[in-house]
């Protein structure tokens, strides 16, 4: 083969790699498409991202926690809650409901700047505002103008002690009476208005109430309320493996007319014995009943009126 005849050979074979390799895809001219692809390949250095596209937005992050400095007369208020406003409305969007730490309250609010109204238990409402996580100024509670109620419970305090509860707007208070006077006193939040009372004792282990009634809330000390009392025979007991154990007795009933004591162990009611019966159950009973009694060792049968009954 002659020199012109060799290099004639070589030029044709590698035309012929090369259509293959065309055709193929194996070798794309530089900027062009890939196959199946409307983007350009953009060569990177090592690992570096591509560019950001113009126009991308940066990730939002969440609002900082906001931590507020108080100072208030008392040791340790009932905070109740934070009710975060729209800073372009002015309507509220969201109710945190927080816990006082020393001096310090926190919280997470919507918008990283903001307003709200701070409700603290025997306090007036106070607005605070915050920017950057902290609260803009030192938050001073002012207490909340008051009303002090006082009276008395009426009726038998004998075998214990009245509470009462006073349920005045969202804040609900208590307080106590001692025989033998009845009398009690407690401040109420003069803004309520009014407030419910409900009386209560302890009676056979149990708790009464009284109807909720209304008082104003403004300084008084002529208040009078009725102490609750137990229905049936005004037997209270509670349960044993014995049977029934007498824990109180309220005067003035059937069961105190009969000559029953706390104390005292019930065997057997109209020949049933005790410890079949439950002791709520019995409470409720009007009578007559036929009680059958353990009392110093000695085995008693009683008899109980029933309610209403006519006394010796």
């Amino acid at each position: 083969m002659t020199g012109r005849n060799r290099a004639g050979a070589v030029i044709g074979l590698a035309l012929a790699v090369f259509c293959v390799a065309w055709c193929s895809g194996i070798w794309t001219r530089p900027g062009a498409p890939v196959s199946g692809s409307a983007e350009p390949v953009i060569a990177t250095v090592g690992d570096a991202a591509p560019p950001a596209r113009a126009g991308a937005r940066e990730p939002k992050l969440p609002p900082q926690d906001v931590e507020c400095e108080l100072w208030y007369p008392f040791d340790h208020p009932s905070v109740l809650r934070l009710e975060e406003f729209d800073p372009d409305t002015l309507e509220p969007i969201a109710i945190h409901p927080l816990t006082p730490e020393q001096m310090y309250i926190t919280f997470t609010p919507r918008h990283d700047a903001g307003l709200g109204r701070l409700y603290i238990t025997g306090h007036e409402p106070g607005v605070i505002s915050w920017a950057a996580g902290a609260c803009l100024d030192l938050i001073e509670l002012r207490p909340e103008p008051t009303a002090t109620l006082s009276g008395r419970v009426t009726g038998t305090l004998e075998n214990g002690t009245a509470f009462l509860t006073f349920y005045c707007g969202d804040q609900s208070l208590s307080c106590s009476t001692q025989p033998p006077d009845g009398t009690f006193s407690i401040q109420v939040p003069a803004s309520a208005g009014s407030c419910q009372v409900i009386v209560g004792r302890r009676f056979g282990g149990r708790d009464l109430f009284s109807p909720a009634m209304t008082v104003v809330a403004v300084d008084t000390e002529a208040l009078e309320f009725a102490l609750p009392t137990p229905a049936g025979v005004g037997l209270g007991l509670y349960e044993i493996d014995e049977g029934l154990r007498v824990a109180d007795i309220e005067p003035g009933t059937p069961a105190a007319h009969a000559g029953l004591k706390p104390m005292d162990l019930v065997v057997a009611v109209d020949g049933e014995p005790a410890e079949d019966l439950v002791a709520a159950e019995l409470m409720e009973e009007p009578g007559p009943l036929r009680l059958e009694i353990v009392r110093d060792g000695e085995t008693l049968e009683i008899v109980v009126d029933a309610v209403g009954a006519e006394q010796p």
